[in-house]
């Protein structure tokens, strides 16, 4: 089963960068600077910031939903960041280091099955979740912090007309 992952679009988080950090904190949201790489993953770019990238830490509903399911969490954005496109099939290499958590959803926004893999797996379990029938779309997850990371869905192979 082949899949599409998708980034972030900055456009909801550009406004945020313009405001005093007041405001910020009455919407769940703060600003730092990365210390460290890797260590701060963009939900935009799908890549680490660099040392010094002023990014912000903000309170983000990724499954939202009229579930039990319905979640948010922190999750960083890097300042002046370009949304990632990647190809089908594509895992960025920012997952590809790290432990993750596939967690698979149905068109209801209810679980239907949660597979924890080495980064380098990404590509079997998250064709092995979409092949459920039950399952609408994947959030990907990093397991040590448990914060969202980006969203999986089924994509034509590639080179193929819908």
């Amino acid at each position: 089963m082949h899949f599409q992952i998708s980034a972030l679009d900055p456009d909801q988080f550009a406004p945020l960068f313009e405001l005093p950090n007041d405001a910020l904190a009455a919407r769940l949201a703060m600003r730092c600077t990365a210390s460290a790489k890797p260590g701060f993953p963009c939900r935009v770019s799908l890549t680490d910031a660099e040392v010094g990238d002023e990014l912000l830490l903000v309170n983000f509903v990724h499954q939202d939903t009229s579930s039990p399911y319905r979640a948010s969490h922190a999750i960083f954005v890097r300042k002046g960041a370009s949304q990632a496109h990647p190809a089908v099939d594509e895992v960025p290499e920012g997952f590809r280091s790290r432990t993750l958590s596939l967690r698979a959803f149905d068109k209801d926004g209810l679980l239907v099955s949660a597979e924890l893999c080495e980064g380098s797996a990404t590509e079997r379990t998250l064709a092995a979740q979409l092949a459920l029938a039950r399952v609408a779309y994947v959030h990907l997850h990093y397991a040590k912090f448990g914060c969202y990371g980006a969203r999986a869905d089924r994509a034509l192979r590639p080179g193929t007309l819908p």
